[in-house]
C-alpha cells in the first residue's frame, strides 16, 4: 500500500472504517508513501501515527493537515522528518489543536514562529486558536522584526532612558519656575 484511501484504512482495519467515529489511527510501518487523502470527515479524530512509513516530501502529508481536531502526530522514521523545515513546515499547516509532534510537545512559541517562518498567519475559524497563541504569534512577529544586534538595541534602550530623563528634567524645571512664578504674583498680590 503506497497511498492512502478509506478503502486501504478499512482493509487494513478488517473491516468498513466509519470516518466520523474514529479517534485514533496507526498506520506504522505500512509502507505509505501518500497521504494527500482528505481527514476532514474524521470528526473525531485525535491521533494519528504514520510512524516508520516511507514518506519523503512534505507535500505527501497534505491530509494529515485537514484532520479537524488533530492533537497528536507520529511521523518519525519517515524521510520527510530529514528535510529542511520538517517540524516548523507541519506545525505550521496543522491545526491549532496540535500538541504534540513525533513525540515532543508544540508549544505556543513554537507554533508562532512556524506561522511566521512560511508566510501564515493564526486560523481565524479554528475554535483551537487561543488568545494565548495569537499573542506568541505577535510576540514572535515582533521579535522577526526587529533586526537590530543586542548592541544596538542596548544602545537604543540607553538613549531612549538619556532622552526620557532629560524630558523628566525639562519638566520639573518647568514645573519649579511656574511655582516660583506664582510664588512671586503671589507675593506682589499681598503688597
Amino acid at each position: 500500500m503506497s497511498k492512502l484511501s478509506i478503502t486501504n484504512i478499512s482493509a487494513k482495519a478488517g473491516g468498513r472504517v466509519v470516518p466520523a467515529t474514529v479517534t485514533r489511527l496507526t498506520l506504522a510501518n505500512k509502507q505509505l508513501s501518500d497521504v494527500t487523502m482528505s481527514f476532514a470527515q474524521f470528526a473525531q479524530l485525535t491521533t494519528v501515527d504514520l510512524s516508520r512509513n516511507r514518506v519523503l516530501y512534505t507535500r505527501q502529508l497534505a491530509g494529515v493537515f485537514t484532520v479537524p481536531n488533530l492533537r497528536e502526530l507520529d511521523l518519525r522514521n519517515n524521510a520527510v522528518c530529514r528535510t529542511k523545515a520538517y517540524r516548523s513546515y507541519v506545525i505550521a499547516h496543522c491545526p491549532p489543536s496540535l500538541t504534540m509532534l513525533d513525540g515532543a510537545a508544540v508549544s505556543d512559541d513554537e507554533r508562532a514562529r512556524a506561522w511566521l517562518e512560511h508566510d501564515m498567519q493564526p486560523p481565524a475559524a479554528s475554535p483551537h486558536t487561543t488568545d494565548a497563541m495569537r499573542a506568541a504569534f505577535d510576540a514572535a512577529r515582533l521579535a522577526a522584526t526587529d533586526t537590530r544586534s543586542d548592541e544596538q538595541k542596548r544602545a537604543d534602550y540607553e538613549r531612549e532612558l538619556a532622552a526620557k530623563a532629560a524630558a523628566d528634567a525639562r519638566k520639573r524645571e518647568e514645573i519649579e519656575a511656574h511655582r516660583v512664578e506664582l510664588a512671586k504674583q503671589k507675593k506682589a498680590e499681598k503688597r
